[in-house]
């Protein structure tokens, strides 16, 4: 079936209310597998709800349902809003109707959009599963411009609640249609179903309260304080190291300067390899050893390859093999990057894949090793069509067909020795797997400490993987969870590497990789041989004592975590806003100052001629 948008001069039946302090206008799409999620999302603002001083609007589109739009209040239903009917909500047409209605129906001083759904970096947001649609970040921002154009009004902040949107590209992407912007480097998570105090695992709602405190008591929020209040209570929601592992917010003025520092440094890089080609293999070994994100047990192409721009650029600057003028262009990166990056806060460790996010600094950037050779396919994680050069030369970062130095840089390290990035099912079934099998780790090491002597003599278990759920022999699954015990202890020696190589990084924070990388060492050496006994029917009283240590570490480890969000929460409810934008004013990057790059070899004593200088 096809959907089309409603046309832009179709704006609602609503009347213009008066004018308030600001307006919050929220495109909730839950029009693809997010459906139940956005729902939920959607309940944590009525919980909240507008008042005198801050307009709380919403577009909800659901799977199966019409699209409606209108004013949320406290504990409002939908059964209110406008219907919109059968909208596409991955059409950048309908994103600019609907910011055109809110700003001319709740008119504001401040205005935020926030933009729920999948996101893929570069490659887009906002996916309509039954239109078969997702916005171009070109063609949205075009979008934005045009309703920046017919209603006078340019966005404060544009919020990216959806995974990897904060990258370069995009930032340079949005640079006309908002003043700030938030977002996450790393995939971000949410709950299929609700869990009381949780609400939407989204900050938003307390982004809201923060907003109504401040203006109740006269005090005004400037749009960079909006967007710092977005990213402090990222980091302050309860298993922020789960649903939200990494937030940021970007001066946006600043997006030009970062994308000129990125071409004078790859220009320079192109230089560099021209006179010596071995360069190219250092290039693509920094570019490996940089932060990187959705950094699952498979390859998924292309996010697996997007890496943290100034943590790239950290490690290109520390490497003497570079020349100088490449070096001392890295460092112009970094302090781009530094004004650009008005607070972010990153987890020591990604919740859900228990890597490491410590090299994290605010915005990442498409760094692949084996650009243009990867195959045709879409996404395992939400079906964004992904494959060939993924349209990267079609984004404003990378010039079209002006071809920029920073897409020719990346052409020239290009190697095709991606084995999965060739595979995609392949990727996806490993991905599968490898989560399974982390799982059955756990559960054969608690049925070994219940007393289990052999495989054999398991039952049958659900395979945990949504949607399917089907029953697999004992000895089947004792066999994956031995290959998740090995997942297990690598994750937990790269851990421990990490935080021994990370000597930039925090004493505490360096502290936790190894402490934590130690943990998941030990629970992956115990879990594999638990899971070996059984399959040989050798477990014995000792190793059922090391099968209940594993499990007394695991549950140690989430009783601590979960006593530590209960404390930081407890504590946060009592913070005023203004101690709140102060503790977020310090969130800075991870961006230590930059330094003069010495030159790569001593300098010769030769006497040099002099030249004449152009005025």
């Amino acid at each position: 079936m096809q959907v089309t948008p409603l046309p832009a001069a179709a704006t609602g039946t609503a009347k213009p209310q008066q004018k308030k302090a600001l307006t919050v206008l929220y495109f909730i799409d839950g029009k693809n597998n997010l459906s139940s999620m956005a729902r939920h999302s959607f309940n944590s603002l009525d919980k909240v709800g507008s008042d005198d001083n801050v307009n709380i609007v919403a577009e909800l589109g659901l799977m199966k349902e019409d699209v409606v739009r209108g004013l949320v209040t406290t504990g409002a239903s939908t059964s209110s809003f406008e219907n919109r009917g059968n909208v596409d909500m991955g059409s950048p047409q309908s994103v600019q109707d609907f910011v055109e209605w809110g700003m001319r129906t709740y008119p504001a001083e401040k205005t935020v959009l926030v933009l729920w759904n999948h996101g893929a970096g570069f490659k887009g947001i906002l996916t309509d599963d039954e239109a078969g649609s997702i916005c171009q970040n070109k063609d949205l921002a075009a979008a934005l411009e045009r309703a920046q154009q017919n209603t006078g009004q340019k966005l404060d902040v544009i919020n990216f609640n959806a995974c990897l949107m904060n990258q370069a590209e995009v930032a340079y992407e949005y640079r006309n249609v908002a003043k700030y912007m938030v977002g996450s480097e790393e995939v971000e998570a949410g709950l299929r179903i609700p869990i009381p105090g949780l609400f939407g695992t989204t900050p938003q709602h307390k982004v809201i309260e923060d907003c109504q405190q401040a203006y109740q008591k006269g005090r005004d929020l400037s749009a960079e304080e909006l967007a710092q209040l977005f990213v402090y209570e990222s980091k302050h929601q309860f298993g922020a190291s789960l649903f939200t592992p990494t937030q940021a917010a970007v001066d946006l003025s600043q997006a030009e300067g970062i994308r000129n520092a990125c071409e004078d440094f790859a220009g320079k890089m192109l230089t560099a390899i021209g006179q010596d080609a071995s360069l190219v293999d250092v290039l693509r070994k920094d570019i490996k050893q940089a932060q990187h994100y959705a950094n699952i047990e498979a390859h998924i192409e292309p996010y697996v390859d997007y890496r943290d721009l100034g943590d790239f650029a950290k490690v290109v600057a520390k490497d003497d093999r570079f020349p100088a003028d490449v070096r001392q262009a890295a460092e112009t990166i970094k302090q781009h990057l530094g004004n650009a990056v008005v607070a972010e806060h990153h987890a020591v460790t990604n919740g859900m894949v228990g890597r490491s996010m410590e090299g994290s600094t605010g915005l990442s950037a498409y760094l692949p090793t084996d650009y243009g050779f990867d195959r045709e396919g879409k996404s395992p994680v939400e079906g964004v069509p992904v494959g060939g050069t993924h349209g990267y030369e079609n984004t404003t970062w990378a010039g079209g067909s002006n071809n920029s130095n920073w897409e020719k840089m990346l052409k020239s390290i290009a190697k095709d020795d991606d084995l999965l990035g060739r595979y995609p099912k392949l990727s996806r079934s490993m991905m599968s797997f490898g989560q399974i099998s982390r799982f059955y780790g756990y559960e054969f090491a608690l049925d070994a400490a219940a007393g289990a002597t052999a495989a054999a003599g398991l039952n049958w278990y659900p395979l945990m993987s949504f949607p399917y759920l089907l029953p697999i022999p004992g000895v089947v699954a004792v066999a994956a969870g031995a290959v998740g015990a090995a997942l297990r202890t690598h994750s937990g020696v790269s851990k421990i590497v990490e935080g021994i190589r990370r000597d930039d990084s925090p004493t505490a924070n360096r502290r936790h990789l190894i402490v934590d990388g130690a943990i998941d060492t030990a629970i992956g050496v115990g879990t594999a041989l638990t899971c070996g006994a059984l399959l040989t029917g050798t477990m014995n009283p000792a190793l059922q004592v090391v099968s209940q240590g594993v499990l007394a570490l695991a549950l140690g480890r989430i009783a601590v975590n979960t006593g530590k969000a209960i404390v930081n929460s407890h504590q946060n409810r009592n913070r005023t806003v203004d101690e709140k934008l102060a503790a977020a004013a310090t969130y800075k990057p991870a961006l230590p100052p930059p330094q003069a790059a010495p030159p790569a070899a001593p300098p010769t004593a030769q006497p040099q001629p002099q030249q004449a200088i152009a005025a």
